[in-house]
């Protein structure tokens, strides 16, 4: 419910209208000066961990910012998200994210115990802010301190590339006409949520078949 609101604050703030009316959200942006970073920060921070991805806020940076600025918009955010995730799976609400995380991932709680700062700078450059991770660390046992200087070097190479290659493909895109970026995006999206739904199912399947299998 608390992520439903928080995504249903920002439509009404006119925060997703950048999809919409991009150059419009962009000149807005550029004309809080300072005020725009915050903004941008702030929705980053709080709306990732819950599910918002975090790539989409790369790209959106550096169709804003220049490049620079993008990317260090990007990795303050990411940062930021990442520390608040942490926080709330390690002080809020850890007996409530552990009994979530897939069992599969659990495997790695000795890996992050023992490698904490290389497992956390691998897994992050992979896997980039992904929510679930927050998750993963947040229950496990390495030090905050470790854990934030590892996202740290885990972000600064792969947000570089993001921040890049996302801000050439922004500079090829902006002689397409937004129809057709629209359609392109909302096409996507409707990928993601079929892979989610189907995914949603096998694993109902599978757990139903668990039931009727056992005793």
């Amino acid at each position: 419910m608390v992520a439903v609101g928080l995504l249903v604050g920002s439509w009404q703030l006119g925060l997703f209208s950048i999809l919409s009316e991009p150059e419009r959200v962009r000149a807005d942006l550029l004309a809080l000066g300072a005020w725009g970073y915050v903004i941008f920060l702030l929705a980053f921070a709080i709306l990732q961990p819950v599910g918002l991805p975090g790539i989409a806020f790369v790209i959106a940076a550096a169709y804003v910012w220049p490049r620079p600025i993008a990317y260090g918009l990007s990795l303050t955010g990411s940062m930021a998200a990442s520390a608040l995730g942490f926080a709330f799976s390690r002080f809020v609400a850890k007996d409530w994210v552990s009994a979530r995380l897939p069992p599969r991932l659990r495997q790695y709680d000795h890996w992050i115990e023992r490698r904490g700062l290389f497992a956390t700078a691998v897994l992050r450059a992979v896997f980039l802010m992904h929510p679930v991770l927050h998750g993963v660390f947040g229950v496990s046992r390495i030090r905050f301190s470790t854990y934030m200087l590892g996202c740290l070097l885990g972000y600064i190479p792969a947000l570089a590339v993001v921040t890049w290659a996302s801000g050439s493909l922004v500079d090829a895109l902006k002689g397409v006409p937004k129809e057709y970026v629209l359609i392109g995006v909302g096409a996507l999206a409707a990928l993601f949520t079929a892979r989610k739904l189907v995914m949603w199912q096998l694993k109902r399947r599978k757990r139903a078949q668990g039931v009727e299998a056992g005793p």
